[in-house]
């Protein structure tokens, strides 16, 4: 098979964001991590701990944390792509 149409940098920095962008609505919604932790159901340790990249979220933990946070369908998307694959020459 080919080679990865996005280097493992670029996937990572998009990652990054994402996470960040999550962070940042936990905040704007004005949860700590404990308050979210219990909407997922989960210990503050884990949310600590993809917030501080010492874990990264599955695609079924990133939407349950959307989900937790008020965000859904097209903000989503914009989340996930606000980093589009550079555009191809």
């Amino acid at each position: 098979m080919g080679g990865s149409v996005v280097d493992h940098e670029t996937r990572s920095q998009r990652y990054d964001r994402a996470i960040r962008r999550l962070r940042e609505a936990r905040k704007a919604a004005g949860l700590t991590q404990t308050e979210l932790a219990k909407l997922l159901g989960v210990r503050q340790q884990f949310v600590s701990k993809f917030e501080g990249g010492e874990r990264h979220l599955d695609m079924i933990e990133f939407l349950d944390v959307a989900a937790a946070l008020g965000i859904h369908d097209q903000h989503i998307l914009e989340i996930c792509i606000s980093s589009v694959l550079p555009p191809t020459t």
